[in-house]
């Protein structure tokens, strides 16, 4: 069963097993991430947003490349820094039904992720109190591989009895 995310919205609580890696920082301190960010991108020039400064969404895209978002407040001036905000929430923001202990934590990267946009994401997971070494991230074809093995039995069954080829084809869009 997927793990469900309570997200604060303008129209109230959305829950939804996705969270968008949208962040936009508020005033009360605690950043707004996820759905209620997202929505925020249609109304931009309503609420005189601005991208990289007081709403981020394509950050992942930086990570690794030393970017700094200049004009954005404390704790939102590197890619890595959004990543820890959206790592946090990942963490520590399950509906309570899942509200289990965790033995381990791996985050999943994009497979053309190279060593300084690694390096960002193990950044990112200690900013968010996570404790990741290298081995501890996964690339996402092989996340989607696992999560339709666990999902479909009957590749189990295949592999026992002698199937050893799998293609796995990841076309992006959310692992």
């Amino acid at each position: 069963e997927p793990v469900e995310y309570e997200q604060q919205t303008e129209e109230g609580v959305y829950t939804s097993s996705r969270l968008p890696s949208v962040v936009a920082p508020q005033p009360s301190g605690l950043p707004l991430v996820g759905e209620g960010a997202k929505r925020l991108r249609a109304r931009v020039a309503d609420l005189q947003l601005r991208p990289n400064q007081s709403l981020f969404f394509e950050t992942k895209n930086d990570m690794g490349i030393r970017r700094t978002y200049k004009g954005a407040p404390s704790g939102y001036q590197k890619p890595h820094e959004i990543g820890s905000h959206v790592l946090r929430r990942l963490a520590t923001g399950p509906s309570t039904k899942h509200s289990t202990a965790y033995d381990r934590i791996v985050v999943t990267v994009p497979a053309s992720f190279r060593p300084p946009q690694r390096k960002d994401t193990i950044l990112a997971a200690a900013g968010a109190g996570m404790e990741l070494t290298p081995e501890c991230l996964l690339d996402e074809p092989i996340a989607a591989f696992i999560d339709f093995a666990v999902r479909e039995p009957q590749l189990a069954e295949a592999t026992a009895r002698g199937a050893r080829e799998v293609v796995v084809f990841d076309f992006g869009g959310g692992t």
